[in-house]
Parts: C-alpha cells; sequence; structure tokens
C-alpha cells in the first residue's frame, strides 16, 4: 500500500510506451494481443495511431457499439497522461480516465475525465496539487472518494447497474461491471476486482440473486 512511483512521465514498460495515448479500448487489446504474439509489426497505422478521426470512429461504430470505447474520450492536454483507466461494460465499453498534468512550479494536477463530459467531484476537500506520484494507498482513497454525476466510483456502477438484473445476471453485474487498470500502479485492477467478488459473495450468501428485479427497482423508487 505504501509503493510510490517514481514519475508519472516515464514509462519504463515498452508495451505501455506504446499504448500510452491510444484512446480505443478495443485498439489496445489488439496491440497487447500482436504484442504478447509478437506480430506488432502487422497491425495497421489505423489500430496503431493514438487519435481517430470522426469517419473512422463513425466506421468502428458501425461494425459493433463496443468498438467505440474509448474512442470519444477528450484529447490531451499538453503534457498530460493517464494514471488510471475505468472500463464499464455497457454497450459501448465506455471509458473514465484519471489524468495527471504537470505545472510549471514543478508540481501536478489530477483530473477525471470520460466520454460524455461527467461531473466529477471529491466527497471531501483535498490537495489540488501534488508534488510526488500518490502512493497505492494514497490513489485508493483518491479514488474510492470520487464521484461522477452522484455515481460513486468505481465499483457504484457495479451496484448501480446490478439493481436492474435479477438472479446470476445480479452477481455477474456485481462482479464484473466495471474493471480498474493503471501503467503505473500495477496491482490496483487486482484490487478492485477483489473488492467487486467481495461484495458479489456477500450478496450471494445473502441471498439477494434470488430477488426478483422488480422488486429491488420498486424498493429503489423510495429511496431519496
Amino acid at each position: 500500500m505504501k509503493y510510490r512511483p517514481g514519475s508519472y512521465w516515464s514509462q519504463e514498460d515498452p508495451l505501455e510506451a506504446i499504448l500510452e495515448g491510444v484512446k480505443g479500448v478495443a485498439r489496445r487489446k489488439a496491440i497487447r494481443n500482436a504484442w504478447d504474439n509478437g506480430n506488432l509489426e502487422k497491425l495497421s497505422d489505423l489500430v496503431l495511431k493514438g487519435k481517430l478521426n470522426d469517419q473512422e470512429r463513425s466506421s468502428l461504430g458501425k461494425l459493433h457499439p463496443s468498438l467505440m470505447g474509448g474512442e470519444y474520450l477528450p484529447d490531451y492536454e499538453p503534457g498530460q497522461t493517464t494514471i488510471v483507466r475505468i472500463l464499464l461494460q455497457s454497450v459501448t465499453i465506455d471509458v473514465i480516465e484519471l489524468r495527471a498534468k504537470p505545472q510549471p512550479d514543478g508540481t501536478f494536477r489530477l483530473k477525471w475525465i470520460d466520454e460524455y463530459n461527467g461531473l466529477f467531484r471529491f466527497d471531501y476537500d483535498r490537495h489540488i496539487e501534488f508534488d510526488l506520484p500518490l502512493t497505492f494507498e494514497e490513489l485508493v482513497d483518491y479514488i474510492d472518494n470520487s464521484y461522477c454525476d452522484m455515481v460513486h466510483l468505481p465499483l457504484g456502477y457495479n451496484e448501480e447497474n446490478a439493481k436492474y438484473e435479477s438472479g446470476d445476471n445480479y452477481l455477474n453485474t456485481l462482479r464484473h461491471f466495471t474493471s480498474v487498470s493503471s501503467p503505473f500502479y500495477p496491482n490496483l485492477g487486482a484490487f478492485y476486482q477483489d473488492q467487486a467478488d467481495a461484495i458479489a459473495d456477500a450478496a450471494f450468501k445473502a441471498g439477494y440473486h434470488l430477488e426478483d428485479a422488480e422488486e429491488r427497482e420498486e424498493e429503489e423508487e423510495y429511496v431519496w
């Protein structure tokens, strides 16, 4: 939990250096697969480029909506880099990123962004500028106290979507709707997956997977 990366602007992993700036989820997956199989040189320029134009994004969307995932993220500001990516298993595979941007005085600022101009806020006041990369524990605290349009990051999306499901779909949504990754914190994804599994396991033991979806929705209507 005390691990702190040396910098957010030096990437020792050559694969992560290639992926840096590539927005699309499907294209990033294709790059990873090609890297693992030693076929990176066979990928087209369309796959490897950072930003697609409107026509290219539209063409991918016509093949399947999930291919648009991440492609509509805002462009990077000068010096800005992504330190956390949150993937939501929606139809279009929506992406939320936590980006860091260096400041002239040597500090940096963090900023949440998504593909829908979501309104992000924090659960309590915190520093705007940072001198050092966050420790693993500090990053988890930062994520856990962040909200987007009143949904708690990151596993609030699991719970928000699971309430509309029933049976095994309810547990699967609790367990798998959200995934988290970071090029600077290799264990971040496993950390949040363990949390999601614990929530789903507790729901199973409590028998919530046997509830009817309509009953859950009816109950939710009275929570204001």
